[in-house]
């Protein structure tokens, strides 16, 4: 045969194969091309993004109520509902738990305020209270502000006998796939960004790492002996011989934060005393971190936590003996207040001065 009819039939079958499967190749490139973008909504983590979990309109100013009782991430009470009720007012379980909240009759005697218990709204109210209580209940076993929201939910399914009489999470199956289900789904489903639901907790614990009790602050009175602070505080023995540093923010609504690895082992809510956080140093359980003059109804923090450097603690105000919104920080080893200063300057936070 001659080679250049050789060479059309060659060229005339690689065109009718390319002809033939032209069709295919388009229809994966654009599988692909679907799938790609079906991926990146769902990687989005945006509630209310197509192919996210949506939180009904109407619901969503009560949710963020219900967390700030319960000092909770919204994402956890809305990836709680859903995992209950999947946002169905009516709805009614085998066990005979109601409502939006799904609450058994003697649980919601209790916190139902008298409502009816397929009142969505009273439900979500509910739920913000108990599982604030929840958390007062398991507080003894909680290590961090992820174990504090985990328990919390642990007692919410098995109730919070079963928690303590566990030590912790109960060997109960539903339990122990109803827990990392909502914490999943509160990261994946609820939040913008995919932020871990587990608490506001910056670092890791044992690093040796210390910041600065109140970001972007200014030092605004030092340890030691000092001339009588302005009025209106009263120019008592204590306020002379100043026991703590004295930080200030601009804008007088800093966030006070954990300074270095510690157990919380007093919350105060008596404002004239003060309304402060004192943490126990990890490293040293005879040094403890005393942080004063939180602003009320600020606290971010439960005794018995163990929170790292940098986790948010309160808002810097003017509770106690304070003439202006400021934090009092304390660094005290062995009973004994020291000057928080130069230990601050040692590990290496920095400092600014008015």
């Amino acid at each position: 045969m001659d080679d250049s009819k050789g060479k059309v039939a060659v060229a005339a079958l690689l065109l009718l194969l390319f002809i033939m499967l032209l069709p295919l190749f388009l229809l994966t490139t654009a599988a692909q091309e679907e799938y790609d973008q079906r991926a990146t909504s769902l990687a989005g983590c945006m509630l209310g993004a197509d192919g996210q979990v949506e939180v009904p309109e109407q619901y969503v100013p009560h949710i963020e109520k219900a967390a700030t009782v319960a000092n909770m991430p919204a994402a956890v009470i809305a990836a709680q509902i859903w995992t209950e009720s999947r946002f169905n007012p009516q709805a009614v379980s085998k066990s005979g738990a109601r409502g939006i909240a799904q609450f058994m009759p003697d649980t919601w005697d209790t916190y139902g305020n008298g409502a009816d218990p397929f009142d969505p709204i009273a439900g979500i109210d509910a739920q913000g209270r108990y599982m604030r209580d929840l958390q007062k209940m398991v507080a003894p076993l909680v290590t961090s502000d992820r174990s504090r929201i985990e328990l919390a939910l642990a007692a919410y399914n098995a109730g919070p006998a079963a928690v303590i009489a566990a030590g912790g999470m109960p060997a109960k199956p539903e339990t122990q796939a109803y827990v990392p289900q909502i914490m999943r789904l509160a990261q994946v489903d609820f939040t913008t960004g995919c932020q871990d639901p587990g608490g506001e907790v910056i670092g890791e614990l044992g690093t040796g790492k210390w910041v600065n009790p109140l970001p972007n602050s200014y030092v605004t009175s030092p340890f030691g002996r000092r001339s009588c602070p302005p009025a209106p505080a009263e120019c008592t023995g204590s306020a002379r011989n100043h026991s703590g540093l004295d930080l200030g923010t601009s804008s007088r609504a800093g966030t006070v934060v954990a300074n270095a690895d510690m157990k919380i082992i007093k919350v105060n809510k008596n404002e004239d005393a003060g309304y402060e956080v004192v943490g126990q140093s990890l490293d040293n359980p005879n040094v403890r971190f005393a942080f004063f003059h939180c602003a009320t109804g600020s606290h971010r923090v439960t005794v018995g936590q163990t929170v790292t450097p940098g986790t948010p603690l309160c808002t810097e105000g003017m509770n106690g003996n304070a003439s202006a919104p400021h934090l009092h920080f304390m660094v005290i080893i062995n009973g004994t207040p020291v000057d928080p200063e130069p230990i601050l300057l040692a590990k290496k936070v920095p400092l600014r001065y008015t």
